[in-house]
């Protein structure tokens, strides 16, 4: 298969994101490295380096779906190199890969079981995966050794598509978990058909990539032999004609055997009609909508251009499609409530049974632990017991208490009887609260400002005796603290200095 020019320009593009150097590719193109193969020591770097670039260009341009329509495997054959035309010199001229060394990566590839090809893969319907890798990967490998060192025959692959099993075991791993989430009623959401499986898992195989009948095919069977779904065909036992369809039953959650899956009950064979049928009617709905759409359409048209016969023609079939739909979404709607009937019957039976069991575990331990409702009612009445004692305890230190409460607000009124007759004979008057007050706040100005001083002022080393001697000096002084209080009236704050007389 020839690749298109978009595909060929963007591998292109690719590889000028992958190779930084392109001189230094060469080697990677060329037919050199098989003599690489032929005399590799144990450990080969080169050859390792070249396996390991062509296999991630093999991989990622599969997966990108650069190689052709699948993007779980890809087509080998004779014009793949075409595919990888590459201007290594930069000088517009594309170089193609030796078919010598695509043949190399390709045969190495199968012989470490990352590539296998589509018909040994599909061989797997018939065998386990067990006799399949004794037979394929070990006999194979054994065999194809001897005929390159004991005959000289050259081992190289055979034309066809290649499964590229990294890329098809992450795709499967994402279906199991993205089921694994889904999976909310097992008895429903277990079993599918393949139109059904193909839209709820298609998206989750691969993310924004459309898969190939090929690409599904591959993975179902990847899927069905790793144990993880059956794949039945005519499974219609009812004869409700889905014959041709394609059943896909996915093991339950918590069943951790590995026996072979089995659709075989009358309820399984119900639900995969039921949801057949389902499935059908949603495409006759859809079907039908656009019937109406283009027919309102028409009868517009009729009307723009006055043609009032064939507009009440297409409004009468207008009207009987209408009464179809209605018809076929009633009964869509029925099948769908049987379906939900079905989860919560077993959604109920789940509960009941999870009931039985937990009252079954209570009753176990409770039977083992001793505890009986005699016991409990002894452990109780000794629990009154103590609490009516501590009761008494409490009522008897709080009678204490307002008893000695008591007394003392007594003894307080009788000291303050006995005070108020002291008073009143000794005539002693009380200070007004507001001059206390006063004189208070005088008391601590004068003491917050004696700490403010530091040292007190020197005293005159010639002092009058006399003070009639000095009566300059005493008015002046007089004088100065006059002044000194008027300012501290003025401004009364924590910078005032407080004035002494010098005696």
């Amino acid at each position: 298969m020839s690749s298109s020019p978009t595909d060929s320009t963007q591998i292109r593009a690719y590889l000028d994101k992958k190779l930084q150097n392109r001189k230094t590719a060469t080697w990677l193109w060329s037919s050199a490295i098989e003599k690489l193969k032929q005399n590799r020591p144990a450990s080969n770097e080169p050859y390792e380096k070249f396996v390991t670039f062509w296999k991630t260009v093999l991989t990622e341009t599969t997966e990108q779906g650069l190689l052709g329509p699948d993007v779980l495997c890809f087509e080998f054959n004779e014009k793949i190199n075409k595919k990888f035309n590459y201007d290594l010199d930069n000088n517009g001229i594309l170089s193609p890969p030796v078919m010598t060394a695509l043949n190399l990566v390709i045969q190495e590839l199968c012989e470490r079981n990352e590539l296998i090809r589509f018909d040994e893969f599909k061989a797997l319907y018939t065998q386990s995966w067990a006799n399949w890798i004794f037979s394929s990967i070990i006999l194979g490998s054994v065999w194809w050794s001897y005929e390159r060192v004991v005959t000289g025959v050259k081992g190289e692959p055979n034309p066809g598509k290649y499964v590229v099993m990294s890329i098809l075991a992450e795709a499967a791993e994402r279906v199991s978990k993205h089921h694994a989430k889904i999976a909310i009623h097992g008895i429903t959401d277990n079993l599918y058909t393949l139109s059904s499986f193909k839209e709820q898992y298609g998206e989750a195989a691969m993310p924004g990539v459309k898969l190939s009948d090929t690409d599904w095919d591959i993975l179902l069977t990847y899927l069905e032999y790793d144990r993880h779904i059956l794949i039945a065909r005519a499974w219609d036992k009812e004869g409700l004609g889905h014959k041709n369809e394609v059943a896909i039953k996915f093991r339950a959650i918590d069943d951790l055997t590995r026996n072979k899956l089995e659709i075989n009950t009358s309820l399984e064979h119900g639900i995969l009609n039921i949801k057949a049928t389902s499935e059908a009617l949603h495409k006759q709905i859809e079907n039908l909508e656009n019937q109406v759409k283009v027919l309102g359409g028409r009868i517009n048209n009729y009307l723009r251009r006055q043609q009032r016969i064939s507009a009440k023609l297409a409004l009468k079939q207008k009207k009987e499609i209408e009464k179809i739909l209605d018809k076929r979404i009633d009964s869509l709607h029925t099948l769908e409530t049987i379906l939900m009937k079905m989860q919560e019957s077993v959604t109920q039976r789940e509960i009941v049974e999870a009931f039985d069991v937990g009252a079954t575990t209570l009753q176990n331990v409770l039977s083992g632990s001793g505890v009986t409702f005699d016991s409990v009612q002894d452990t109780m009445d000794k629990l009154e017991d103590v609490l009516m004692a501590q009761n008494e305890i409490d009522e008897a230190l709080t009678t204490a208490n307002e008893t000695i409460l008591t007394s003392t607000t007594e003894e307080d009124e009788e000291l303050e009887r006995e005070l108020a007759k002291w008073q009143k004979s000794e005539n002693i008057k009380e200070i007004p609260k507001a001059q206390k007050e006063s004189k208070d706040a005088e008391i601590l100005v004068l003491e917050q400002k004696f700490s403010q001083l530091s040292t007190l002022p020197t005293p005159p080393k010639n002092i009058p005796t006399n003070i009639e001697e000095t009566p300059t000096i005493t008015k002046e002084i007089i004088k100065e603290n006059d002044r000194n209080k008027e300012k501290d009236q003025q401004e009364p704050d924590d910078k005032d200095v407080l004035f002494l007389p010098a005696y």
